[in-house]
Formats: C-alpha cells, structure tokens, sequence
C-alpha cells in the first residue's frame, strides 16, 4: 500500500484510503449517486476492528523507527 514498496504502509492514513478505495472499486454506483457520496459512505463503514488494526500496526513500529532500525 506503501509507495515504492510491498506490505503494509506505515502511514495509517494511507492504509485507511486504501480500504476506502477497495470498497468503492467494488461498490456499484446507482444512478442517483456520485463519487463523493461513494467515498463517504465507505469512509463511514469502515469497522472499528479495522481501524483498530490500522492504528496497532504503526504503533508497533514506532519505536524501531525512533531508533533508526531496519524496519
């Protein structure tokens, strides 16, 4: 989801625009409807669990990049 590289990113905003655009790629537009109510409407379903999941993963990663580790 990163730029440049595979796996997940470590900028959870990004990692939220991607589930965000998966669930509109897969979303059928009616014909009432338009890109922005699309995107809010999968911004607003995104699960708790995931956002969770999201946050977890960059917060596991802080430390070792405060301390200049190899990620």
């Amino acid at each position: 989801m990163g730029r440049g590289r595979k796996g997940k990113s470590l900028d959870p905003i990004e990692d939220f625009r991607a589930v965000v655009k998966i669930s509109v790629k897969r979303s059928v537009f009616k014909e009432t409807e338009d890109l922005k109510t699309r995107i809010a409407e999968a911004s607003e379903s995104v699960s708790r669990k995931t956002l969770h999941n999201i946050t977890t993963h960059s917060i596991n990663y802080f430390e070792k990049c405060f301390n200049k580790q190899p990620l």
